[in-house]
């Protein structure tokens, strides 16, 4: 009489009188061991490929770009400022682009949009970050 862990095939059943299986394993999963373990100072960009940062950089760009604009072409931007505080509290280009940047690294910024359509797209742009941050954690994890 013996215990151990083996597989059943059938040339070992005819020698050998095995117990009834209790658990069966149909999936296997056969991997290439990595060359060798090199680490990069760039490692941290490995998780998402090049044409998704691309596409996270043209994003960027283009919701500071429509983020301006439309706190350009809206009458409600000004509503309610001091007109001392204009000149200081303009939601410029660089602005809008600092916003875009500081919500997607989960930061603030001390400009808001102020019209309803500036902070419509200010809450899309925090969904699209957070989708993204949670892809690229998923991703850094299973790069670990």
């Amino acid at each position: 009489m013996a215990v151990a862990g083996m597989t059943i095939k059938a040339n070992r059943e005819e020698v050998v009188d095995f117990t009834v299986r209790y658990m069966d394993y149909g999936v296997s999963i056969l991997i290439k061991k990595p060359d060798s373990a090199t680490s990069s100072v760039m490692a941290f960009v490995k998780p998402l490929g090049t044409d998704v940062w691309m596409a996270i950089g043209i994003s960027i760009i283009t919701v500071a770009t429509l983020l301006f604009l439309i706190t350009r072409i809206s009458p409600y931007t000004r509503l309610g400022d001091d007109p001392e505080e204009i000149e200081v509290k303009q939601f410029t280009i660089i602005n809008c682009m600092w916003f875009t940047l500081s919500s997607i690294m989960q930061q603030g910024g001390e400009l808001h949009p102020k019209t309803v359509s500036g902070r419509v797209l200010g809450a899309f742009w925090w969904f699209f970050s957070m989708i993204i941050i949670a892809t690229y954690t998923a991703n850094l994890a299973a790069f670990l």
